[in-house]
C-alpha cells in the first residue's frame, strides 16, 4: 500500500546517496578500465579517474569526463557501461567516502607478475607508462620482505 501511494499515486522516487552513486561509478568506471586491451590507455584512464575523484570538485559529470579522459572511440563503451549501471551521465553530487581507501593508492600488474603499488601522488611524480615499458623515475629506500 505504501509502494503504491509513493510510487504509483504520487511518482516519487528514493534518491541515492552520494557516497553510493560515487562508488558505482568507481565500480564502473575501474570495470570499463580493465577491458580497454591497450594497457597505456588503461594506466591514462585509470590517472584520470584517480584525479577525479581526489579532485576538489563536489561533483561527477560523468559525460564529460567521457569527453575529457576517454578516446573517442573508447567513449561509446564508456558511457553504456554508465547508463547500464543507471548512473547520471550528466553529474551527481561526490561522496568519496565509501572508496577512500581505493582511490588514495594506484596498483599496476605486469605480464611478470611484478607488481607495484602506491599512493597516488607517487605514481603522478615517479611513473612514466609507455606501451611497452613503465618508467620508475625514483630511488631505493629500502629493501625487503616486510616494506
Amino acid at each position: 500500500m505504501a509502494d503504491f501511494f509513493l510510487h504509483g499515486f504520487l511518482g516519487a522516487e528514493l534518491e541515492e546517496l552520494p557516497e553510493v552513486t560515487t562508488a558505482r561509478f568507481f565500480e564502473t568506471a575501474q570495470g570499463f578500465i580493465v577491458r580497454v586491451p591497450d594497457p597505456e590507455k588503461q594506466y591514462r584512464y585509470d590517472g584520470a579517474l584517480h584525479a577525479e575523484l581526489l579532485s576538489s570538485t563536489p561533483s561527477i559529470h560523468p559525460s564529460k569526463f567521457a569527453r575529457t579522459h576517454i578516446d573517442k572511440e573508447d567513449r561509446p563503451a564508456f558511457l553504456k557501461a554508465v547508463a547500464e549501471k543507471e548512473i547520471p551521465p550528466e553529474g551527481f553530487n561526490k561522496n568519496t567516502i565509501r572508496i577512500d581507501a581505493l582511490i588514495r593508492k594506484r596498483r599496476l600488474g605486469f605480464t611478470s607478475g611484478l607488481q607495484l603499488a602506491g599512493p597516488v601522488a607517487g605514481f603522478e611524480k615517479h611513473v612514466v607508462a609507455e606501451s611497452d615499458r613503465v618508467i620508475i623515475n625514483d630511488s631505493i629506500a629500502r629493501v625487503g620482505h616486510k616494506l
